[in-house]
């Protein structure tokens, strides 16, 4: 039995900070994830991982590279795509304020705003789906992810090709009823498959050594 894992880096990341007030688990070996989820007569052929940088704040790119950095060493292909500036309109008689240092009375009826959203990940998700479909090299896809924007994709693989087995890998407490209904099997990430998927603190890759970063802010 051989595999490919299709990893939604934004959204495995932001379930997990989400659900943990801590940084513990964001240092991720997504091969060591992987592994936990897989028989024991399955191989891991292939894992991509899905991500783009954020490209407004430096702090961050240089964190994001080094994790990046840090999966490539373990063998984990990574998908980029791109962060796009996009305009918001917030209407006060639409949407619900959850946070704001500015009283209700202050704030106006409407409100146009820029902002950036990241814009090619579910698109790369499709297109790797489809693309690995149209080959014999792969029996069973994981998708790691709680979105329901590529099952497109998978309808069209499961109805155009060879029979391939999906499974739905979804991120701690994150809910995908959606995927769960066009998917094979839907199995769940817990806390226990993080804590059991850390990083080295320090990985050495020739005369490169990455550190684990101190902070995620």
């Amino acid at each position: 039995m051989k595999s490919i894992f299709f990893v939604d880096g934004f959204n495995l990341y932001h379930a997990i900070d989400k659900y943990f007030d801590h940084n513990t688990y964001k240092w991720l070996n997504i091969r060591k994830l992987a592994e936990q989820f897989i028989e024991a007569d399955e191989e891991i052929k292939k894992i991509l991982f899905f991500t783009a940088y954020t490209i407004w704040n430096t702090d961050k790119i240089k964190r994001h590279k080094k994790y990046i950095t840090a999966l490539s060493s373990k063998g984990i292909e990574i998908v980029k795509g791109n962060f796009k500036k996009v305009e918001k309109k917030f209407r006060k008689d639409k949407m619900k304020v959850i946070e704001s240092s500015v009283s209700d009375s202050e704030l106006p009826d409407e409100l146009v705003f820029q902002t950036y959203e990241e814009k090619e990940t579910d698109v790369n998700i499709a297109v790797k789906i489809l693309e690995y479909a149209d080959t014999e090299l792969y029996d069973r896809f994981y998708i790691i992810s709680g979105d329901s924007d590529f099952i497109p994709a998978i309808k069209s693989a499961k109805k155009n090709y060879r029979k391939i087995e999906f499974i739905n890998i979804l991120p701690i407490e994150s809910s995908g009823y959606s995927l769960g209904q066009v998917c094979d099997d839907q199995l769940k990430i817990e806390e226990k498959h993080l804590k059991s998927s850390l990083l080295e603190d320090e990985i050495k890759i020739g005369k490169l050594i990455i550190k684990k970063p101190s902070k995620w802010v």
